[in-house]
């Protein structure tokens, strides 16, 4: 069960990914897949191995992998914490009551 859990995590990651990565590519309108040339595609594959998958296939369950996975993927692009109140590695100051 755990390897499952695994594999669908990457699936979802890879995906979420390619389609930050996406921005000004269009859709497929039959497929709803990523529509890009091969070679953005060869270049996304090397970066993502296994992500070539998607290049005539959107994922399948995106809405139940969201549940599953939103707060936990992580993807290049960002990074957020939950908890810490703010993402993309935004530093912010703090006035400690101990005065450090």
């Amino acid at each position: 069960m755990k390897n499952r859990w695994d594999v669908l995590k990457k699936k979802y990651s890879q995906w979420k990914t390619l389609n930050m990565r996406a921005t000004g590519l269009g859709r497929d309108p039959v497929a709803g897949c990523i529509s890009a040339s091969d070679e953005w595609w060869a270049d996304q594959n090397a970066a993502m191995p296994g992500c070539i998958s998607f290049k005539n296939s959107v994922l399948e369950h995106e809405d139940m992998m969201r549940i599953m996975f939103e707060a936990i993927s992580v993807t290049n692009e960002t990074a957020y914490v939950p908890g810490t109140g703010h993402a993309g590695g935004e530093e912010e100051e703090h006035d400690d009551a101990r005065g450090w």
